[in-house]
């Protein structure tokens, strides 16, 4: 497993993004929570941070394939996008709801 820096790097973006084994979480009316165990923190995510959970949840997808879906869902820039994405998967690894798993290629 690898920790992003501040911003996503190269390392990262050519990682697996999955969920951290000691987190719960539930959608319930297209909101996804997610329940920190070790801290008992509930998190409330709204519809662009719950599209993004349901991808995380399925442990194969890198930034890089969740940015390209975030945008044709949500049909927003690149350049915006990679941004919020960028913050968002940066707060969940900073409150360790996420790792990365290096691809080996």
């Amino acid at each position: 497993m690898t920790s992003p820096p501040n911003a996503m790097s190269d390392t990262v973006d050519n990682a697996l993004i999955k969920p951290s084994h000691f987190v719960v979480s539930r959608v319930i009316s297209a909101q996804a929570l997610i329940l920190d165990t070790t801290h008992d923190e509930i998190r409330q995510l709204n519809e662009v941070g719950t599209f993004i959970w349901s991808m995380v949840l399925k442990s194969q997808y890198t930034f890089d394939d969740i940015l390209s879906a975030v945008m044709k869902q949500f049909e927003t820039s690149d350049q915006i996008a990679r941004k919020d994405l960028n913050e968002f998967l940066n707060e969940l690894h900073t409150a360790k709801l996420i790792c990365f798993e290096n691809l080996t290629r």
